[in-house]
């Protein structure tokens, strides 16, 4: 496969980011997913946009609730580069290929462990 071609497709992660079911979009606040998450169970959580957004990079947030029941709002960016995609939160994870999906790496960015389950909220 030509790099061209291994770089377009690498865009559809911010596609999936953009189709998820948790996706509040880019002008769904802090607080009004802070108010849509109350009272669910831990690590139920929501995507959303965040200030930055470029060609081949974009920042995110996934705001969810911790096992106390607060609400997180963590940064993540994601960008592409010619041998994959990558996030950006503290610290780097990548490159994934195309075929790797955000659902692999939000446990990592929430710091869920294998005994919580990650679970979406439908935002829409």
């Amino acid at each position: 496969m030509n790099a061209a071609l291994k770089f377009y497709e690498q865009f559809s992660i911010h596609e999936e980011i953009e189709c998820h079911l948790a996706w509040a979009g880019y002008n769904a606040s802090g607080l009004a997913v802070d108010k849509m998450l109350r009272g669910k169970k831990p690590f139920t959580y929501i995507l959303r946009g965040g200030e930055h957004q470029s060609e081949n990079e974009k920042n995110y947030y996934v705001s969810f609730v911790r096992n106390d029941g607060t609400i997180a709002h963590v940064p993540f960016v994601v960008y592409i580069k010619f041998d994959g995609w990558y996030y950006l939160n503290g610290g780097m994870g990548g490159p994934y290929e195309n075929k790797i999906s955000i659902e692999n790496v939000l446990p990592d960015i929430m710091h869920c462990g294998e005994q919580d389950k990650c679970t979406p909220m439908r935002a829409s």
